[in-house]
């Protein structure tokens, strides 16, 4: 969740400091200094500027919502802020569970869509990807460069949640495999509040999360989702 971190504040930091300087104009760093460091244990740099993380900046945002940004973010965004402060503050005090990742990156999502620069489209892009697996596609005749080989993944278990749709799908034995959520949720005992509200939560990753080791496992990705439809279809991943 540290890459998330880094592109939320990397999307947001322009568009903070520009309805910042539009309101108060030369005195702009000094009014975000005496919201950041006040709302922040940790002492203001004596040089006068401002040492910008994603918590400064959505405290920003929260303080100065009415002044600043309320002018051109929705009411949903306001929600998304404070959620967005709530994560990161668990993340810092390590109380955030592996679950909640894909709410997350989805809500980080929606918030910087509605912001108009090319740093946040840029990105709320890469947030995007995180939902997807990487690309094992090189160019011909080119070598793959070597690296250290990753931790290996640990396989799910047989008593996962998640396991009978990994023996489901190897069951079906086809190419595309489209399911609704309610034919999931019967094969696995229920799915989460996540799963009909986030597309994240569908997302091919990798690491602690069952769901998608499941179908990652039983040789599948998710092709496409339709979360107003409520149905996803799986494809064979031949990569």
């Amino acid at each position: 969740m540290a890459r998330l971190l880094v592109l939320l504040k990397d999307g947001l930091e322009e568009f903070v400091i520009d309805r910042m300087r539009q309101r108060y104009g030369q005195s702009w760093t000094d009014e975000a200094r005496s919201i950041v460091y006040r709302n922040m244990s940790q002492a203001a740099p004596k040089d006068g500027g401002i040492q910008w993380d994603v918590y400064a900046l959505l405290t920003v945002i929260t303080v100065r919502w009415s002044d600043c940004f309320v002018q051109v973010l929705s009411k949903r965004a306001r929600s998304l802020v404070e959620e967005l402060r709530a994560t990161r503050n668990e993340i810092a005090h390590q109380h955030f569970r592996h679950e909640d990742e894909p709410r997350a990156i989805d809500s980080a999502a929606r918030l910087l869509s509605e912001v108009d620069t090319d740093s946040a489209r840029t990105a709320c892009e890469q947030i995007a990807q995180m939902t997807q697996p990487p690309s094992q596609e090189m160019p011909p005749n080119t070598a793959p460069a070597h690296h250290p080989s990753p931790p290996r993944e640990r396989p799910l278990g047989r008593t996962s949640k998640y396991a009978p749709l990994k023996e489901w799908l190897l069951a079906q034995g086809t190419e595309r495999v489209e399911a609704s959520f309610d034919k999931i949720g019967e094969i696995v005992g229920g799915l989460p509040r996540s799963a009909f509200e986030y597309q994240a939560w569908w997302g091919n990753l990798t690491g602690p999360h069952p769901q998608s080791k499941a179908w990652r496992e039983a040789g599948y990705r998710v092709d496409m989702l339709n979360l107003n439809g409520k149905r996803v279809r799986f494809i064979r991943d031949r990569n």
